[in-house]
C-alpha cells in the first residue's frame, strides 16, 4: 500500500490538472523511498497518520524545491521526460522527516 495516493498529493499541493501528474508522482516515489530506508512502516495497512503527515511535508520540501533536483544529466536518474537528482532529494529531506517520524521506525537488532 502507497503512503500517498497522486489525487492525496495533488490536493496538498493545490495543484489542478494533470501537466504536472508524473512530476508530483517521481516526489512521492522519492518520499516514500526515503521514509522506507530510514525505518518507517511504508506499507503499513492503515498508513498511522503520522506518517501519511510526513510523506505530505516531504513531497511538499521536494515540490517547493524543484530547481534543486534538476541538474546535470550524469547526476540524475530519468524518469519519463523529468531529470530528477535522487541525491539532492535525500539531502532536502534528511533532518526534517527523521525528527518527524522518529517515533515510527522499525527498530532492529
Amino acid at each position: 500500500m502507497a503512503i500517498l495516493t497522486l489525487a492525496e498529493a495533488k490536493a496538498h499541493l493545490k495543484i489542478a490538472g494533470t501537466d504536472e501528474d508524473e512530476a508530483v508522482s517521481v516526489l512521492i516515489d522519492a518520499t516514500e523511498d526515503y521514509l522506507g530506508r530510514i525505518g518507517c512502516p511504508v506499507t503499513a495497512d492503515p498508513v498511522p497518520a503520522s506518517l501519511k503527515v510526513a510523506a505530505l511535508v516531504g513531497v511538499t520540501m521536494l515540490y517547493g524545491q524543484r530547481p534543486a533536483l534538476s541538474v546535470s544529466k550524469e547526476e540524475t536518474t530519468d524518469i519519463g521526460s523529468t531529470e530528477f537528482n535522487p541525491a539532492a532529494a535525500q539531502r532536502i529531506l534528511a533532518g526534517t522527516l527523521d525528527r518527524l517520524v522518529a517515533s515510527l521506525r522499525e527498530v532492529t537488532v
